[in-house]
Protein backbone atom coordinates (compact mmCIF):
# COMPACT_ATOMS: atom_id res chain seq x y z
CA UNK A 1 0.00 0.00 0.00
CA UNK A 2 1.62 3.21 -1.17
CA UNK A 3 -0.06 5.50 1.35
CA UNK A 4 0.04 4.98 5.10
CA UNK A 5 -3.69 5.67 5.00
CA UNK A 6 -6.03 4.77 2.17
CA UNK A 7 -7.05 8.26 1.10
CA UNK A 8 -10.61 8.50 -0.09
CA UNK A 9 -13.05 11.08 -1.28
CA UNK A 10 -16.62 11.82 -2.17
CA UNK A 11 -16.54 14.34 -5.01
CA UNK A 12 -14.17 14.98 -7.83
CA UNK A 13 -12.67 17.72 -9.91
CA UNK A 14 -13.09 17.05 -13.57
CA UNK A 15 -13.20 18.08 -17.19
CA UNK A 16 -10.63 20.54 -18.25
CA UNK A 17 -12.81 23.18 -19.81
CA UNK A 18 -13.73 26.56 -18.44
CA UNK A 19 -16.45 25.74 -15.87
CA UNK A 20 -19.57 27.87 -15.89
CA UNK A 21 -20.53 29.12 -12.43
CA UNK A 22 -24.23 29.27 -13.26
CA UNK A 23 -24.33 25.52 -13.96
CA UNK A 24 -25.08 23.12 -11.13
CA UNK A 25 -25.46 19.44 -10.44
CA UNK A 26 -29.17 20.04 -9.91
CA UNK A 27 -29.51 21.52 -13.38
CA UNK A 28 -28.04 18.40 -14.97
CA UNK A 29 -30.08 16.12 -12.75
CA UNK A 30 -33.36 17.85 -13.59
CA UNK A 31 -32.49 17.75 -17.28
CA UNK A 32 -32.59 13.97 -17.15
CA UNK A 33 -35.50 13.44 -14.80
CA UNK A 34 -37.85 15.61 -16.84
CA UNK A 35 -36.94 14.59 -20.37
CA UNK A 36 -39.89 14.88 -22.80
CA UNK A 37 -41.07 12.08 -25.02
CA UNK A 38 -39.90 13.88 -28.15
CA UNK A 39 -36.40 12.46 -28.86
CA UNK A 40 -35.29 15.74 -30.43
CA UNK A 41 -35.66 17.47 -27.06
CA UNK A 42 -33.87 14.94 -24.87
CA UNK A 43 -30.15 15.67 -24.94
CA UNK A 44 -29.47 19.24 -26.16
CA UNK A 45 -28.81 20.64 -22.68
CA UNK A 46 -26.54 17.68 -21.88
CA UNK A 47 -24.46 18.08 -25.03
CA UNK A 48 -24.22 21.84 -24.61
CA UNK A 49 -23.11 21.46 -21.01
CA UNK A 50 -20.58 18.79 -21.89
CA UNK A 51 -19.17 20.44 -25.02
CA UNK A 52 -19.30 24.13 -24.25
CA UNK A 53 -20.37 26.68 -26.83
CA UNK A 54 -18.77 29.14 -29.20
CA UNK A 55 -15.47 29.44 -31.03
CA UNK A 56 -15.86 26.06 -32.77
CA UNK A 57 -15.21 24.21 -29.52
CA UNK A 58 -17.88 21.62 -30.21
CA UNK A 59 -16.41 20.39 -33.47
CA UNK A 60 -12.85 20.45 -32.15
CA UNK A 61 -13.84 18.59 -29.00
CA UNK A 62 -15.70 15.91 -30.91
CA UNK A 63 -12.85 15.47 -33.36
CA UNK A 64 -10.38 15.00 -30.52
CA UNK A 65 -12.63 12.50 -28.79
CA UNK A 66 -13.19 10.50 -31.94
CA UNK A 67 -9.46 10.44 -32.63
CA UNK A 68 -8.75 9.33 -29.07
CA UNK A 69 -11.36 6.55 -29.11
CA UNK A 70 -10.83 5.41 -32.70
CA UNK A 71 -7.96 2.85 -32.31
CA UNK A 72 -9.67 0.98 -29.47
CA UNK A 73 -13.06 1.24 -31.19
CA UNK A 74 -11.68 -0.37 -34.34
CA UNK A 75 -10.26 -3.23 -32.28
CA UNK A 76 -13.58 -4.15 -30.67
CA UNK A 77 -15.62 -7.07 -31.95
CA UNK A 78 -18.76 -5.72 -33.63
CA UNK A 79 -21.97 -7.05 -35.05
CA UNK A 80 -22.77 -6.75 -38.73
CA UNK A 81 -24.19 -3.30 -38.12
CA UNK A 82 -20.83 -2.15 -36.81
CA UNK A 83 -22.09 -1.96 -33.23
CA UNK A 84 -20.80 -3.26 -29.91
CA UNK A 85 -22.44 -4.57 -26.76
CA UNK A 86 -22.64 -2.81 -23.43
CA UNK A 87 -19.51 -4.42 -21.99
CA UNK A 88 -17.47 -3.26 -24.95
CA UNK A 89 -18.91 0.24 -24.63
CA UNK A 90 -17.89 0.29 -20.96
CA UNK A 91 -14.43 -0.96 -21.86
CA UNK A 92 -13.97 1.80 -24.43
CA UNK A 93 -15.03 4.56 -22.03
CA UNK A 94 -13.01 2.95 -19.22
CA UNK A 95 -9.85 3.04 -21.35
CA UNK A 96 -10.45 6.71 -22.14
CA UNK A 97 -10.68 7.78 -18.50
CA UNK A 98 -7.78 5.65 -17.27
CA UNK A 99 -5.48 6.86 -20.01
CA UNK A 100 -6.55 10.50 -19.94
CA UNK A 101 -6.97 11.12 -16.20
CA UNK A 102 -6.00 7.89 -14.38
CA UNK A 103 -9.65 7.79 -13.27
CA UNK A 104 -11.24 4.37 -12.80
CA UNK A 105 -14.97 5.06 -13.09
CA UNK A 106 -16.98 2.64 -10.94
CA UNK A 107 -19.10 0.34 -13.06
CA UNK A 108 -16.90 0.54 -16.15
CA UNK A 109 -14.10 -1.77 -14.99
CA UNK A 110 -13.62 -4.67 -17.42
CA UNK A 111 -12.69 -7.10 -14.64
CA UNK A 112 -16.17 -6.99 -13.09
CA UNK A 113 -17.85 -10.39 -12.86
CA UNK A 114 -21.08 -8.86 -14.15
CA UNK A 115 -21.85 -5.50 -15.65
CA UNK A 116 -25.01 -3.44 -15.99
CA UNK A 117 -25.93 0.16 -16.60
CA UNK A 118 -26.96 0.54 -12.97
CA UNK A 119 -23.38 -0.20 -11.86
CA UNK A 120 -22.16 3.17 -13.18
CA UNK A 121 -22.90 5.03 -9.98
CA UNK A 122 -22.14 8.52 -11.21
CA UNK A 123 -24.79 8.11 -13.92
CA UNK A 124 -27.44 6.38 -11.81
CA UNK A 125 -27.20 9.13 -9.17
CA UNK A 126 -27.16 12.14 -11.48
CA UNK A 127 -28.67 11.07 -14.79
CA UNK A 128 -31.25 8.33 -14.13
CA UNK A 129 -33.22 8.94 -17.31
CA UNK A 130 -30.07 8.64 -19.40
CA UNK A 131 -29.39 5.34 -17.63
CA UNK A 132 -32.81 4.05 -18.69
CA UNK A 133 -32.07 5.06 -22.28
CA UNK A 134 -28.77 3.18 -22.13
CA UNK A 135 -30.47 0.10 -20.72
CA UNK A 136 -32.99 0.20 -23.54
CA UNK A 137 -30.24 0.37 -26.16
CA UNK A 138 -28.24 -2.39 -24.48
CA UNK A 139 -31.19 -4.78 -24.66
CA UNK A 140 -32.33 -3.90 -28.17
CA UNK A 141 -29.55 -2.93 -30.53
CA UNK A 142 -26.05 -2.17 -29.28
CA UNK A 143 -23.91 0.93 -29.40
CA UNK A 144 -21.96 3.06 -31.85
CA UNK A 145 -18.78 5.05 -31.23
CA UNK A 146 -20.95 8.16 -30.88
CA UNK A 147 -22.66 6.57 -27.89
CA UNK A 148 -19.23 6.33 -26.30
CA UNK A 149 -18.56 10.00 -27.10
CA UNK A 150 -21.82 11.05 -25.45
CA UNK A 151 -21.08 8.94 -22.35
CA UNK A 152 -17.59 10.42 -22.04
CA UNK A 153 -18.90 13.95 -22.34
CA UNK A 154 -21.67 13.35 -19.82
CA UNK A 155 -19.38 11.80 -17.21
CA UNK A 156 -16.84 14.59 -17.66
CA UNK A 157 -19.60 17.17 -17.26
CA UNK A 158 -20.94 15.54 -14.09
CA UNK A 159 -17.44 15.32 -12.62
CA UNK A 160 -16.81 18.97 -13.43
CA UNK A 161 -20.03 20.01 -11.73
CA UNK A 162 -18.97 18.10 -8.61
CA UNK A 163 -15.72 20.05 -8.41
CA UNK A 164 -17.53 23.36 -8.88
CA UNK A 165 -19.87 22.55 -6.03
CA UNK A 166 -17.04 21.51 -3.73
CA UNK A 167 -14.92 24.57 -4.42
CA UNK A 168 -17.95 26.86 -4.08
CA UNK A 169 -18.63 25.37 -0.66
CA UNK A 170 -15.09 26.21 0.47
CA UNK A 171 -15.45 29.81 -0.75
CA UNK A 172 -18.79 30.11 1.02
CA UNK A 173 -17.41 28.78 4.30
CA UNK A 174 -14.71 31.44 4.19
CA UNK A 175 -17.19 34.16 3.22
CA UNK A 176 -15.19 34.87 0.08
CA UNK A 177 -16.75 36.58 -2.88
CA UNK A 178 -15.16 38.44 -5.74
CA UNK A 179 -11.42 38.26 -6.23
CA UNK A 180 -8.71 37.37 -3.72
CA UNK A 181 -4.92 37.49 -3.57
CA UNK A 182 -2.67 34.73 -4.86
CA UNK A 183 -1.91 33.59 -1.32
CA UNK A 184 -5.56 33.44 -0.31
CA UNK A 185 -6.47 31.64 -3.53
CA UNK A 186 -3.74 29.06 -2.89
CA UNK A 187 -5.07 28.55 0.65
CA UNK A 188 -8.63 27.96 -0.59
CA UNK A 189 -7.51 25.62 -3.35
CA UNK A 190 -5.38 23.60 -0.94
CA UNK A 191 -8.27 23.28 1.49
CA UNK A 192 -10.53 22.03 -1.27
CA UNK A 193 -7.96 19.51 -2.52
CA UNK A 194 -7.37 18.14 1.00
CA UNK A 195 -11.12 17.82 1.45
CA UNK A 196 -11.32 16.09 -1.93
CA UNK A 197 -8.72 13.52 -0.91
CA UNK A 198 -10.07 12.89 2.61
CA UNK A 199 -13.82 13.24 2.17
CA UNK A 200 -14.52 9.57 2.94
CA UNK A 201 -12.49 9.78 6.16
CA UNK A 202 -14.37 12.50 8.06
CA UNK A 203 -12.52 11.96 11.31
CA UNK A 204 -9.13 12.33 9.63
CA UNK A 205 -10.38 15.30 7.62
CA UNK A 206 -11.71 16.99 10.74
CA UNK A 207 -8.37 16.52 12.48
CA UNK A 208 -6.42 17.92 9.51
CA UNK A 209 -8.72 20.94 9.15
CA UNK A 210 -8.47 21.60 12.88
CA UNK A 211 -4.68 21.28 12.78
CA UNK A 212 -3.28 21.72 9.23
CA UNK A 213 0.17 20.61 10.39
CA UNK A 214 -1.23 17.05 10.58
CA UNK A 215 -1.37 16.95 6.78
CA UNK A 216 2.33 16.08 6.69
CA UNK A 217 1.66 12.98 8.79
CA UNK A 218 -1.45 12.07 6.81
CA UNK A 219 0.04 12.21 3.31
CA UNK A 220 3.33 10.54 2.57
CA UNK A 221 4.43 13.24 0.12
CA UNK A 222 2.67 16.29 1.50
CA UNK A 223 5.39 18.63 0.27
CA UNK A 224 5.01 17.24 -3.24
CA UNK A 225 1.27 17.79 -3.10
CA UNK A 226 1.75 21.38 -1.94
CA UNK A 227 4.21 21.96 -4.76
CA UNK A 228 1.65 20.60 -7.21
CA UNK A 229 -1.08 22.93 -5.92
CA UNK A 230 0.99 26.11 -5.81
CA UNK A 231 2.91 25.31 -8.97
CA UNK A 232 -0.28 24.91 -10.98
CA UNK A 233 -1.62 28.19 -9.60
CA UNK A 234 1.56 30.06 -10.51
CA UNK A 235 1.56 28.47 -13.95
CA UNK A 236 -1.97 29.81 -14.48
CA UNK A 237 -0.84 33.22 -13.23
CA UNK A 238 2.11 33.22 -15.62
CA UNK A 239 0.05 32.49 -18.70
CA UNK A 240 -2.63 34.94 -17.65
CA UNK A 241 -0.07 37.69 -17.21
CA UNK A 242 1.24 36.97 -20.69
CA UNK A 243 -2.29 37.19 -22.02
CA UNK A 244 -2.06 33.61 -23.31
CA UNK A 245 -4.60 30.80 -23.15
CA UNK A 246 -1.79 28.66 -21.83
CA UNK A 247 -3.33 26.30 -19.36
CA UNK A 248 -4.69 23.00 -20.55
CA UNK A 249 -8.10 23.90 -19.19
CA UNK A 250 -8.37 27.16 -21.01
CA UNK A 251 -7.35 25.67 -24.32
CA UNK A 252 -10.64 23.75 -24.34
CA UNK A 253 -12.84 26.46 -22.92
CA UNK A 254 -14.65 29.62 -23.63
CA UNK A 255 -12.99 32.69 -22.16
CA UNK A 256 -14.00 33.92 -18.74
CA UNK A 257 -14.72 37.61 -18.39
CA UNK A 258 -13.84 37.49 -14.71
CA UNK A 259 -10.49 35.89 -15.49
CA UNK A 260 -9.70 38.44 -18.17
CA UNK A 261 -10.71 41.36 -16.02
CA UNK A 262 -8.25 40.24 -13.32
CA UNK A 263 -5.48 39.66 -15.81
CA UNK A 264 -3.34 42.70 -15.04
CA UNK A 265 0.03 41.73 -13.58
CA UNK A 266 -0.31 44.60 -11.10
CA UNK A 267 -3.58 43.33 -9.63
CA UNK A 268 -2.51 39.77 -8.79
CA UNK A 269 -6.10 38.84 -7.95
CA UNK A 270 -7.96 35.61 -8.61
CA UNK A 271 -11.66 34.96 -8.98
CA UNK A 272 -13.42 31.75 -8.08
CA UNK A 273 -13.68 31.02 -11.80
CA UNK A 274 -9.87 31.25 -11.97
CA UNK A 275 -9.64 28.83 -9.05
CA UNK A 276 -11.97 26.45 -10.86
CA UNK A 277 -9.60 26.41 -13.83
CA UNK A 278 -6.62 25.78 -11.53
CA UNK A 279 -8.43 22.94 -9.74
CA UNK A 280 -9.26 21.38 -13.10
CA UNK A 281 -5.60 21.63 -14.16
CA UNK A 282 -4.49 20.02 -10.90
CA UNK A 283 -6.97 17.23 -11.47
CA UNK A 284 -5.74 16.68 -15.01
CA UNK A 285 -2.14 16.34 -13.84
CA UNK A 286 -2.94 14.48 -10.62
CA UNK A 287 -2.77 11.10 -12.29
CA UNK A 288 0.74 11.83 -13.57
CA UNK A 289 1.78 13.09 -10.13
CA UNK A 290 0.56 9.90 -8.48
CA UNK A 291 2.05 7.79 -11.26
CA UNK A 292 5.57 8.92 -10.40
CA UNK A 293 5.06 7.70 -6.83
CA UNK A 294 3.79 4.38 -8.16
CA UNK A 295 6.90 4.04 -10.32
CA UNK A 296 9.09 4.56 -7.24
CA UNK A 297 7.43 1.56 -5.61
CA UNK A 298 7.70 -0.43 -8.83
CA UNK A 299 11.45 0.24 -8.95
CA UNK A 300 11.87 -1.11 -5.42
CA UNK A 301 9.87 -4.23 -6.18
CA UNK A 302 11.70 -4.81 -9.46
CA UNK A 303 15.02 -4.64 -7.65
CA UNK A 304 13.85 -7.49 -5.39
CA UNK A 305 12.93 -9.65 -8.40
CA UNK A 306 16.16 -11.46 -9.13
CA UNK A 307 14.29 -14.01 -11.23
CA UNK A 308 13.00 -11.32 -13.66
CA UNK A 309 9.54 -12.84 -13.59
CA UNK A 310 7.58 -9.79 -12.46
CA UNK A 311 7.15 -11.46 -9.06
CA UNK A 312 8.63 -10.85 -5.63
CA UNK A 313 8.73 -13.59 -3.04
CA UNK A 314 6.50 -12.81 -0.10
CA UNK A 315 9.53 -13.42 2.13
CA UNK A 316 11.29 -10.44 0.53
CA UNK A 317 8.14 -8.34 0.40
CA UNK A 318 7.48 -8.62 4.12
CA UNK A 319 11.14 -8.46 5.03
CA UNK A 320 11.21 -5.02 3.39
CA UNK A 321 8.28 -4.03 5.61
CA UNK A 322 10.19 -5.18 8.69
CA UNK A 323 13.17 -3.15 7.50
CA UNK A 324 11.07 0.00 7.55
CA UNK A 325 9.24 0.13 4.22
CA UNK A 326 5.77 0.13 5.78
CA UNK A 327 4.16 0.46 2.33
CA UNK A 328 4.76 -3.25 1.74
CA UNK A 329 2.82 -4.51 4.73
CA UNK A 330 -0.39 -5.93 3.24
CA UNK A 331 -1.33 -9.28 4.70
CA UNK A 332 -1.03 -12.48 2.73
CA UNK A 333 -4.81 -12.90 2.80
CA UNK A 334 -5.45 -9.38 1.51
CA UNK A 335 -2.89 -9.79 -1.28
CA UNK A 336 -4.63 -13.02 -2.27
CA UNK A 337 -8.05 -11.34 -2.29
CA UNK A 338 -6.69 -8.53 -4.49
CA UNK A 339 -5.32 -11.03 -7.00
CA UNK A 340 -1.76 -9.88 -6.34
CA UNK A 341 -0.45 -13.18 -4.95
CA UNK A 342 0.86 -16.06 -7.06
CA UNK A 343 0.72 -19.31 -5.10
CA UNK A 344 1.10 -21.66 -8.06
CA UNK A 345 4.67 -22.78 -7.31
CA UNK A 346 5.57 -24.93 -4.33
CA UNK A 347 9.24 -24.38 -5.11
CA UNK A 348 9.14 -20.60 -4.99
CA UNK A 349 6.36 -20.25 -2.46
CA UNK A 350 3.91 -17.33 -2.53
CA UNK A 351 5.02 -14.38 -4.66
CA UNK A 352 3.62 -10.89 -5.11
CA UNK A 353 2.78 -10.14 -8.77
CA UNK A 354 4.23 -6.66 -9.33
CA UNK A 355 1.73 -5.18 -11.87
CA UNK A 356 -1.26 -6.73 -10.10
CA UNK A 357 -0.07 -5.25 -6.82
CA UNK A 358 0.54 -1.78 -8.26
CA UNK A 359 -2.84 -1.68 -9.99
CA UNK A 360 -4.73 -3.00 -6.96
CA UNK A 361 -7.32 -0.83 -5.24
CA UNK A 362 -5.11 -0.65 -2.15
CA UNK A 363 -2.75 1.61 -4.10
CA UNK A 364 -5.38 4.09 -5.23
CA UNK A 365 -4.74 7.49 -3.69
CA UNK A 366 -8.38 8.50 -4.01
CA UNK A 367 -11.32 6.14 -3.69
CA UNK A 368 -14.93 7.28 -3.98
CA UNK A 369 -18.14 5.41 -4.73
CA UNK A 370 -18.07 6.99 -8.20
CA UNK A 371 -14.42 6.62 -9.19
CA UNK A 372 -10.82 5.99 -8.10
CA UNK A 373 -7.44 7.52 -8.91
CA UNK A 374 -4.93 4.69 -9.08
CA UNK A 375 -1.53 3.72 -10.42
CA UNK A 376 -1.32 3.82 -14.22
CA UNK A 377 -1.75 0.65 -16.22
CA UNK A 378 1.47 0.53 -18.23
CA UNK A 379 0.19 -2.32 -20.37
CA UNK A 380 -2.27 0.03 -22.05
CA UNK A 381 0.50 1.66 -24.08
CA UNK A 382 1.31 -1.76 -25.54
CA UNK A 383 -2.36 -2.35 -26.28
CA UNK A 384 -2.62 1.07 -27.94
CA UNK A 385 0.18 0.13 -30.31
CA UNK A 386 -1.30 -3.28 -31.11
CA UNK A 387 -4.82 -1.94 -31.60
CA UNK A 388 -3.69 0.76 -33.99
CA UNK A 389 -1.37 -1.57 -35.90
CA UNK A 390 -3.92 -4.38 -36.24
CA UNK A 391 -6.92 -2.16 -36.89
CA UNK A 392 -9.40 -4.89 -35.99
CA UNK A 393 -10.48 -7.25 -33.21
CA UNK A 394 -8.19 -10.13 -34.16
CA UNK A 395 -4.93 -10.91 -35.90
CA UNK A 396 -2.83 -13.81 -37.09
CA UNK A 397 -0.21 -15.01 -34.58
CA UNK A 398 2.71 -14.25 -36.92
CA UNK A 399 1.63 -10.62 -37.24
CA UNK A 400 1.36 -10.24 -33.49
CA UNK A 401 4.79 -11.76 -32.97
CA UNK A 402 6.23 -9.29 -35.46
CA UNK A 403 4.52 -6.38 -33.71
CA UNK A 404 5.60 -7.55 -30.27
CA UNK A 405 9.20 -7.73 -31.49
CA UNK A 406 8.97 -4.01 -32.16
CA UNK A 407 8.00 -3.43 -28.54
CA UNK A 408 10.52 -5.71 -26.85
CA UNK A 409 14.14 -5.28 -25.90
CA UNK A 410 16.57 -7.00 -23.57
CA UNK A 411 14.85 -9.41 -21.19
CA UNK A 412 11.54 -8.92 -22.97
CA UNK A 413 13.11 -10.03 -26.25
CA UNK A 414 14.44 -13.14 -24.53
CA UNK A 415 10.97 -13.98 -23.29
CA UNK A 416 9.62 -14.15 -26.84
CA UNK A 417 10.87 -17.73 -27.13
CA UNK A 418 9.77 -20.43 -29.51
CA UNK A 419 7.63 -21.96 -26.75
CA UNK A 420 5.89 -18.65 -26.22
CA UNK A 421 5.28 -18.29 -29.94
CA UNK A 422 3.83 -21.79 -29.96
CA UNK A 423 1.61 -20.81 -27.05
CA UNK A 424 0.26 -17.95 -29.16
CA UNK A 425 -0.53 -20.42 -31.94
CA UNK A 426 -2.40 -22.55 -29.41
CA UNK A 427 -4.44 -19.51 -28.39
CA UNK A 428 -5.26 -18.82 -32.03
CA UNK A 429 -6.51 -22.38 -32.50
CA UNK A 430 -9.20 -21.63 -29.93
CA UNK A 431 -10.59 -18.94 -32.25
CA UNK A 432 -10.27 -20.41 -35.71
CA UNK A 433 -6.64 -19.44 -36.29
CA UNK A 434 -6.86 -15.82 -35.12
CA UNK A 435 -5.90 -14.28 -31.78
CA UNK A 436 -8.59 -12.12 -30.22
CA UNK A 437 -6.93 -8.93 -28.95
CA UNK A 438 -9.45 -8.49 -26.15
CA UNK A 439 -9.34 -11.96 -24.71
CA UNK A 440 -8.11 -13.31 -21.42
CA UNK A 441 -5.66 -15.78 -22.99
CA UNK A 442 -3.96 -13.08 -25.04
CA UNK A 443 -3.82 -10.79 -21.98
CA UNK A 444 -2.22 -13.67 -20.09
CA UNK A 445 0.29 -14.17 -22.90
CA UNK A 446 1.17 -10.47 -22.79
CA UNK A 447 1.68 -10.73 -19.04
CA UNK A 448 4.41 -13.31 -19.50
CA UNK A 449 6.09 -11.20 -22.20
CA UNK A 450 5.77 -7.96 -20.20
CA UNK A 451 5.61 -9.20 -16.58
CA UNK A 452 6.31 -5.76 -15.10
CA UNK A 453 3.71 -3.85 -17.10
CA UNK A 454 0.84 -6.23 -17.89
CA UNK A 455 -1.14 -7.66 -14.98
CA UNK A 456 -1.98 -11.35 -14.76
CA UNK A 457 -5.65 -11.62 -15.84
CA UNK A 458 -7.58 -13.60 -13.27
CA UNK A 459 -10.94 -15.10 -14.16
CA UNK A 460 -13.84 -12.75 -13.62
CA UNK A 461 -15.06 -12.87 -10.05
CA UNK A 462 -11.89 -14.54 -8.75
CA UNK A 463 -10.63 -11.38 -7.02
CA UNK A 464 -12.13 -8.79 -4.68
CA UNK A 465 -12.13 -5.04 -5.31
CA UNK A 466 -12.15 -4.06 -1.63
CA UNK A 467 -10.39 -1.09 -0.14
CA UNK A 468 -8.43 -1.57 3.09
CA UNK A 469 -11.33 0.02 5.00
CA UNK A 470 -13.80 -2.36 3.36
CA UNK A 471 -11.59 -5.39 3.98
CA UNK A 472 -11.11 -4.58 7.66
CA UNK A 473 -8.16 -4.50 10.01
CA UNK A 474 -6.87 -7.76 8.55
CA UNK A 475 -5.71 -5.91 5.41
CA UNK A 476 -2.38 -5.25 7.14
CA UNK A 477 -0.17 -8.04 8.38
CA UNK A 478 0.60 -8.09 12.08
CA UNK A 479 4.17 -7.83 13.26
CA UNK A 480 4.14 -11.53 14.09
CA UNK A 481 2.89 -12.41 10.60
CA UNK A 482 5.56 -10.26 9.01
CA UNK A 483 8.24 -12.04 11.01
CA UNK A 484 6.78 -15.45 10.20
CA UNK A 485 6.65 -14.81 6.46
CA UNK A 486 9.98 -13.03 6.33
CA UNK A 487 11.77 -15.97 7.93
CA UNK A 488 9.82 -18.80 6.32
CA UNK A 489 12.18 -21.62 5.43
CA UNK A 490 10.01 -22.74 2.54
CA UNK A 491 10.64 -19.65 0.46
CA UNK A 492 14.15 -18.56 1.39
CA UNK A 493 15.83 -20.64 -1.29
CA UNK A 494 17.61 -18.01 -3.37
CA UNK A 495 18.49 -20.30 -6.22
CA UNK A 496 20.32 -19.66 -9.44
CA UNK A 497 17.94 -21.92 -11.30
CA UNK A 498 16.85 -21.44 -14.87
CA UNK A 499 13.93 -19.29 -13.65
CA UNK A 500 16.32 -16.40 -13.04
CA UNK A 501 17.52 -16.14 -16.60
CA UNK A 502 14.36 -15.59 -18.61
CA UNK A 503 15.32 -18.43 -20.96
CA UNK A 504 12.85 -20.91 -22.42
CA UNK A 505 13.58 -23.38 -19.63
CA UNK A 506 13.07 -20.67 -17.04
CA UNK A 507 9.88 -19.62 -18.76
CA UNK A 508 8.45 -23.10 -18.34
CA UNK A 509 9.24 -22.86 -14.63
CA UNK A 510 7.44 -19.61 -13.88
CA UNK A 511 4.56 -20.23 -16.25
CA UNK A 512 3.10 -22.70 -13.79
CA UNK A 513 0.40 -20.09 -13.18
CA UNK A 514 -0.89 -20.37 -16.75
CA UNK A 515 -4.63 -20.93 -16.94
CA UNK A 516 -6.24 -22.32 -20.10
CA UNK A 517 -9.74 -20.97 -19.57
CA UNK A 518 -10.74 -18.24 -21.98
CA UNK A 519 -12.90 -15.17 -21.48
CA UNK A 520 -13.82 -12.63 -24.13
CA UNK A 521 -14.84 -9.01 -23.89
CA UNK A 522 -17.37 -9.15 -26.75
CA UNK A 523 -20.90 -10.39 -26.26
CA UNK A 524 -23.63 -11.56 -28.64
CA UNK A 525 -21.39 -11.14 -31.65
CA UNK A 526 -20.75 -13.21 -34.75
CA UNK A 527 -17.44 -14.88 -35.41
CA UNK A 528 -15.90 -13.92 -38.78
CA UNK A 529 -16.45 -17.43 -40.15
CA UNK A 530 -20.10 -17.62 -39.01
CA UNK A 531 -23.15 -16.33 -40.89
CA UNK A 532 -26.26 -15.87 -38.81
CA UNK A 533 -28.75 -13.08 -39.06
CA UNK A 534 -30.69 -11.07 -36.53
CA UNK A 535 -32.83 -8.00 -36.24
CA UNK A 536 -31.80 -4.44 -35.68
CA UNK A 537 -33.99 -1.76 -34.16
CA UNK A 538 -33.05 1.90 -34.24
CA UNK A 539 -33.65 3.66 -30.94
CA UNK A 540 -34.69 7.30 -30.47
CA UNK A 541 -31.45 7.95 -28.56
CA UNK A 542 -29.33 6.82 -31.50
CA UNK A 543 -31.37 8.79 -34.02
CA UNK A 544 -31.19 11.94 -31.97
CA UNK A 545 -27.45 11.72 -31.29
CA UNK A 546 -26.86 11.07 -34.98
CA UNK A 547 -28.96 14.09 -35.91
CA UNK A 548 -27.20 16.37 -33.43
CA UNK A 549 -23.71 15.30 -34.47
CA UNK A 550 -24.62 15.51 -38.14
CA UNK A 551 -25.91 19.03 -37.63
CA UNK A 552 -22.58 19.90 -36.03
CA UNK A 553 -20.80 18.63 -39.11
CA UNK A 554 -18.83 16.06 -37.17
CA UNK A 555 -20.60 12.79 -37.96
CA UNK A 556 -17.84 10.34 -38.77
CA UNK A 557 -18.05 7.21 -40.84
CA UNK A 558 -20.98 5.58 -42.58
CA UNK A 559 -24.17 4.79 -40.75
CA UNK A 560 -25.32 2.11 -43.15
CA UNK A 561 -26.66 -0.82 -41.24
CA UNK A 562 -25.23 -4.27 -41.38
CA UNK A 563 -26.76 -7.50 -40.23
CA UNK A 564 -26.51 -8.38 -36.55
CA UNK A 565 -25.36 -11.83 -35.56
CA UNK A 566 -24.52 -13.86 -32.52
CA UNK A 567 -21.23 -15.48 -31.64
CA UNK A 568 -21.57 -19.02 -30.28
CA UNK A 569 -19.47 -20.52 -27.53
CA UNK A 570 -16.20 -21.97 -28.75
CA UNK A 571 -14.65 -25.00 -27.14
CA UNK A 572 -10.92 -24.98 -26.61
CA UNK A 573 -8.81 -28.10 -26.84
CA UNK A 574 -7.77 -27.44 -23.25
CA UNK A 575 -10.57 -25.42 -21.78
CA UNK A 576 -13.77 -23.66 -22.57
CA UNK A 577 -14.25 -20.23 -24.01
CA UNK A 578 -17.14 -18.15 -22.76
CA UNK A 579 -18.35 -14.60 -23.07
CA UNK A 580 -18.78 -12.25 -20.16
Amino acid sequence: MILCRSVAAGTTPAQWQQPQPQQSQQKLRSAFTTLPDDPSQRLPSLLESALGVGNGVREERLQKLHAKLSPTWKSLQKDRYGRVGFKSLCYLVHRYFTQTYSFFISGLEPQRASQSVEDIIILTESAPHYVSLLANKASRQGFSVDDAVVMVLLIESLLRESSIQGLSAVYKEHNVSGTVSLGKSAQLIQKYMVRWMLMAQPQVLEAVERDPSMAAATFEDWQGLQDLFTGTLRNFEHFRDLGLEGSSSRSNSRSSSSSLSSGSPMMRSFSMEDAQIVVADISQSFGSFWGTRCMDVKAKLTAMDTGKTGRVKLVKFHRAALDGDWRLSESKEYLRALGALDESSNWHGPRVIIPNYLQAISNCIITTPEYRTCCPNECESHMDYLEEAVGGPSAEPNLLVSLIQNLTAGDEQERLTSSMQQQLLNIAETHGGLVQLHSRLFAQWLHFIFPYECAFPHLKGATQERTPQEYGFEFMATFEELKEHAHSQNVTQNTTSNASTGTAQGMDDWMTAWSHEEELLAERLQAPWENRFGNHIKSPLFLFVAAVLSAMGVWYGKSALQEKTELPMVMSHRGKSHYI
